[in-house]
This record gives C-alpha cells, sequence and structure tokens, in this order.
C-alpha cells in the first residue's frame, strides 16, 4: 500500500484550477475563463508545477532569442506575402500577445483626427494658417 499524500487546500484549489485550464483548452479552445483564471490563482500562488535553475535559464534564455529572431522572419515574410493592409487585419494585432515580435510588426494606431476635435494650446490664425511657438503650419501639416 502506498503512503497517502497531503495536499493542503489551497494546493488542491491550484491542481484543480490547472487541470480544469487544461481541460478547456483542449474542449473548448474558443473558451478562456479557467485559463485565466488558473493565471490569476497562479500569480497570486505560492505553487508552480515548474521550476528552473540558473543553468536552465540560461539554456532557456537563449533558446529564446533563436526562437525571437526565427519570429521575427516570419512576420517578414508573411507582411510581405500579404502585403501590410491584410497583414494589419490579420496578424498584427496578435504581435506581442500570442505571438512574440518586434515593435515594428505589432499593429499601428491608426487615428482620424477631425478638425474640431484639434487643440492647440493659444493659437493664433492668420490667412488659414496656425502659429505655434514663431513657427507657421497648416492643419495638414500638423498632422
Amino acid at each position: 500500500m502506498r503512503d497517502a499524500v497531503y495536499f493542503t487546500p489551497a494546493a488542491r484549489r491550484f491542481v484543480i484550477s490547472y487541470l480544469g485550464a487544461v481541460l478547456e483548452h483542449h474542449n473548448t479552445p474558443a473558451k478562456f475563463h479557467a485559463r485565466e483564471n488558473f493565471i490569476r490563482l497562479w500569480k497570486d500562488s505560492r505553487y508552480d508545477f515548474f521550476t528552473f535553475g540558473s543553468g536552465q535559464k540560461k539554456l532557456l534564455k537563449t533558446y529564446m532569442k533563436h526562437l525571437s529572431a526565427a519570429w521575427n522572419q516570419e512576420l517578414d515574410r508573411i507582411k510581405g506575402l500579404l502585403g501590410l493592409d491584410e497583414y494589419e487585419r490579420r496578424v498584427a494585432k496578435f504581435v506581442g500577445t500570442i505571438i512574440p515580435g518586434r515593435v515594428d510588426h505589432r499593429a499601428q494606431a491608426k487615428t482620424q483626427v477631425r478638425n474640431s476635435e484639434i487643440r492647440v494650446a493659444n493659437p493664433t490664425k492668420r490667412d488659414g494658417l496656425f502659429e505655434i511657438s514663431g513657427a507657421k503650419a497648416s492643419l495638414d501639416e500638423l498632422f
């Protein structure tokens, strides 16, 4: 007969939450409720399933460096293949969250500014131009 193993209530909740997250991933991959709950619990918990020593951390860092370079090459290839507009629509929103990548691979902020939304501190308008700190510029040149 095996020796009995005792889990504290907190350890039991941690393991059950982890198993729930794994099952959710396999059974309903479009839902994230159990996985998000596990991550919140894990961040505030003293429990962990994996620990790394200094040699393992160094090896992991080296692998991540190579993987990051490979991801950046792949993102460059996809951007060239899809074109900028299609890449922005389909891929860029995931860079930095699900997919690692450089800042220039992330979605570009697209802002639309109407003239009524422009606020300039103490502008002086003369002949359709705004004078700001001694420099003159049209609205098109400002934005």
